[in-house]
């Protein structure tokens, strides 16, 4: 490992770098991307051809992510399933759970090899186990120590 792409300890003040969709050529001597430690990527569907490896450094290990941060269901639609993606550097391994007792969470777990898979998370409400003035709830989904959240809104 000679060097690298960018070197993110060079970007001054940046604590985050997104690259989504790209295609990256390089030379066989030199890593795509350098991490440090105190910086978290969104990487999503980049590809990688002619470097010794795509990325180098403080590698941040899988991180989830989720497209869809908010659902309204309702007595009707009762059933909801999400895309969790994997924005991170090596697989990513998920669990989903919730303290609502009128969400049920179908789909608990799963992994997503890479930054081009996806995974399914999938729950479902019971609209008559909702007490009365409840209008929502949460979803919470773990992976490697990085946290995040779905809205769940009922709609009468």
């Amino acid at each position: 490992m000679k060097g690298g792409l960018w070197g993110i300890d060079g970007l001054e003040r940046a604590r985050s770098l997104v690259l989504c969709g790209n295609a990256f050529h390089g030379g066989a001597s030199y890593d795509g991307i350098m991490f440090s430690t105190n910086h978290v990527p969104v990487l999503r569907e980049n590809r990688w051809t002619g470097f010794s490896a795509s990325y180098g450094g403080a590698l941040p290990g899988g991180i989830p992510a989720l497209p869809v941060r908010a659902v309204k269901l309702s007595d009707t639609l009762t059933n909801a399933v999400l895309d969790v993606w994997n924005t991170g550097t090596s697989n990513l391994a998920w669990t989903a759970t919730t303290t609502s007792a009128w969400i049920t969470v179908t789909q608990e777990s799963g992994s997503v090899p890479d930054e081009g898979d996806a995974d399914l998370l999938a729950f479902h409400i019971d609209p008559s186990a909702i007490p009365a003035g409840v209008s929502n709830g949460t979803v919470v989904v773990v992976g490697n120590g990085h946290t995040n959240k779905v809205d769940v809104l009922y709609e009468q």
